[in-house]
């Protein structure tokens, strides 16, 4: 059976949420991810979803860890992982200047050196050591308490070649959303690959997580306009331009600066994305598989008439079909 993962949102009703979260379980899917954006709260989201299931795995896709301190972040996830009986993974990653700056009041400053330290003393607290770098120091230990883990997975989001570098070295795996199967390949794989060997650490033990636009739609034309419609806040942020430019679309930016969501190429967005047929999505999935992506991730687009719905999507798909 073909491993296969899921970006699931709650949406507008959390219960009808759960049963999706169910029924992705029932299929097969592998893992679910949620995010952390300006919606619910995804660690809280996590947490419910560990309640509701007994063998997915489930994870954040990612939390922003300027707003949470190590400490906070490392009993979180110690929490959700007791909660979930060892079935947490823990995504972080830096999040974006324009919302570090006017959500949190905060400095998006030393990304790099900010992450590595971040993770290594997530790592020590875990292990109940103290950990001392230039940004993060800590003296806490869990008292009267063992998290079912110490080792508990911990991925970073990457878009950049030296914070893929870095996942590679420092982390369990990565966490990829808005990226084109050619720059995971070109660019994203061989730089994790160079942490890899950088750390001495093989290749077959990094999980490299992506979320896969997918719209199941009798109307492509609409679905890629769908895309286009989630796409706008990427394609307008530095790291995210930076890395579709890296795909080949430079083109495309020009495009899109110029005339708006609706100036990107149709060839841009399916390269992005599966929309329309069965056929369709599974290329897609098949595409960003073929890239590098170990753990592909089903992410629905926003619905429009001639659409299948998310519960169908995921039935589509599913590993279990496979």
């Amino acid at each position: 059976m073909t491993r296969l993962a899921t970006f699931l949102e709650p949406g507008k009703s959390f219960s009808e949420g759960i049963d999706r979260l169910k029924l992705a379980e029932s299929l097969g899917y592998d893992s679910v991810w949620v995010t952390q954006v300006g919606g619910r709260e995804a660690t809280v989201t996590a947490s419910a979803y560990a309640t509701e299931t007994s063998r997915i795995k489930i994870g954040t896709g990612v939390l922003p860890l300027y707003p949470r301190t190590p400490v906070v972040m490392a009993q979180t996830a110690a929490t959700i992982d007791e909660i979930s009986d060892g079935r947490f993974i823990l995504g972080v990653g830096t999040s974006h200047r324009i919302t570090i700056e006017n959500w949190h009041d905060m400095e998006l400053k030393r990304p790099l050196r900010a992450v590595r330290e971040y993770v290594e003393a997530v790592r020590a607290i875990l292990k109940g050591e103290m950990y001392s770098g230039e940004i993060y120091k800590t003296a806490f230990q869990f008292m009267r308490y063992e998290p079912v883990r110490r080792d508990l997975p911990i991925y970073i989001s990457c878009l950049s070649p030296r914070m893929c570098t870095l996942a590679g070295e420092v982390a369990d795996g990565a966490v990829l959303w808005m990226c084109a199967p050619a720059y995971i390949e070109k660019v994203i794989v061989p730089a994790i690959h160079k942490g890899r060997e950088k750390a001495g650490k093989s290749m077959e033990d990094f999980e490299i997580v992506a979320a896969v636009p997918v719209s199941i739609t009798e109307d492509s034309a609409e679905g890629r306009n769908m895309f286009r419609r989630v796409g706008t806040v990427y394609w307008s942020l530095p790291f995210y331009r930076a890395a579709i430019e890296g795909a080949g679309y430079a083109d495309a930016i020009k495009a899109f600066d110029a005339g708006g969501p609706s100036a990107i190429p149709d060839e841009a967005v399916d390269d992005f994305a599966g929309i329309g047929d069965l056929s369709a999505a599974e290329r897609a999935v098949a595409s960003y598989r073929n890239a590098g992506v170990t753990a592909p991730a089903v992410s629905g687009l926003p619905h429009h008439p001639g659409a299948a719905g998310m519960d169908d999507v995921l039935k589509a798909l599913a590993p279990s079909s496979s």
